[in-house]
């Protein structure tokens, strides 16, 4: 391999391995934007339970009182 060759093929090399670490930094940075949404949806969560836990009690002591005044 004559030594035109052989550096063409070495600038293509470093061409292909910045472009490979471009893109895994594409996907490294898209893949974090999407856990930090998905973590904070799953802290909500217990939130969301215990909001719904606190309508149930309410909507089963409204019941109740419609019960006993026979509604």
């Amino acid at each position: 391999m004559d030594s035109e060759t052989k550096q063409a093929l070495e600038a293509m090399e470093l061409r292909i391995l910045e472009r490979i670490e471009t893109t895994e930094t594409k996907l490294l940075r898209a893949f974090l934007g999407w856990g930090r949404t998905t973590d904070a949806k799953l802290r909500s969560l217990p939130l969301i339970d215990e909001r719904l836990g606190s309508m149930e009690e309410r909507l089963t002591e409204v019941e109740r009182k419609l019960l006993e005044r026979g509604l």
